[in-house]
């Protein structure tokens, strides 16, 4: 939202401000000759200031700068210490986020290899399907093994014991990743 200045008195005001208190139709854009018929001067946002980790800039009144403009002025003030606790809480929370990412890119890509050689996906999808895969095979009295598609998409008929190592070797690579120190 734009701000401007009342040029007589060094009152700021909302754009919203100014549309109100005028009583008729303004122009989309508050140009220069409307800002003249308004005796009003827009405050130009600068960047804050480059301050140190312990230091905050705050916004300190609006100033003229060297081209005759209006613009925020700053100050630069030490920090408090509930700014500083909240900065190391918020630098602490993103690398914790970070960790997670990377922990969760990490379980996606396990890939575990059998006695047999086989090479499995051991992601948590794949080890859902190998338990479910597991429970059926014991459940069932007519089918000792199910049509598995490997890491390497080759296509193997898998045991349940054989499934239930895959299983246990992907949870073992999870758990060895979960732990974030």
């Amino acid at each position: 939202m734009n701000t401007y200045r009342k040029r007589y008195t060094g009152v700021l005001s909302s754009e919203e401000e100014v549309r109100r208190s005028f009583n008729g139709m303004l122009p989309a854009v508050l140009d220069t000759p409307t800002c003249d018929t308004l005796d009003i001067d827009p405050v130009l946002i600068t960047p804050a200031p480059a301050v140190r980790a312990d230091q905050t800039a705050v916004r300190d009144g609006v100033v003229l700068d060297k081209l005759g403009n209006w613009v925020y002025g700053w100050r630069v003030e030490p920090k408090t210490p509930a700014q500083i606790a909240a900065d190391r809480a918020a630098r602490e929370a993103a690398a914790r986020d970070e960790a997670k990412r990377l922990r969760e890119d990490a379980v996606g890509g396990i890939k575990v290899t059998t006695a047999a050689g086989h090479t499995f996906d051991g992601d948590e999808i794949s080890q859902g399907r190998m338990a479910r895969a597991i429970i059926a095979l014991q459940a069932s009295n007519k089918t000792s093994s199910v049509v598995w598609v490997l890491a390497d998409n080759s296509v193997i008929d898998a045991t349940a014991a054989e499934l239930t190592e895959a299983l246990a070797l992907a949870g073992a690579a999870q758990a060895a990743l979960w732990v974030i120190e």
